[in-house]
């Protein structure tokens, strides 16, 4: 079998398999201890939230809003990694 031939039909596969799940979970962690709206450029989002707290004193109604928005950019990776992980895993 030639070189390019094993790497694409046997590594590739095996490496696919390992490395796929890890990766979700590491952008979960780093979407969870980073901000959404850092990377989109704007404030960072419980900066902002907190100085809306200050200007409108409503503080639960606001950062149940963080909260909210951090799960729905969370929980979809989040299921994603456990589908990999399962659809993946190797039958020992």
């Amino acid at each position: 079998m030639r070189r390019l031939t094993m790497l694409r039909e046997v590594v590739l596969p095996q490496a696919a398999r390992l490395s796929i799940a890890p990766i979700l979970n590491i952008s979960l962690m780093a979407i969870k201890q980073t901000s959404y709206a850092s990377v989109v450029g704007a404030w960072e989002l419980s900066f902002a939230a907190r100085e809306v707290v200050e200007r409108t004193l409503a503080a639960f109604q606001i950062f149940l809003g963080v909260m909210v928005i951090y799960f729905l950019i969370c929980y979809p990776i989040s299921l994603l990694a456990n589908y990999c992980e399962r659809k993946l895993s190797f039958d020992h």
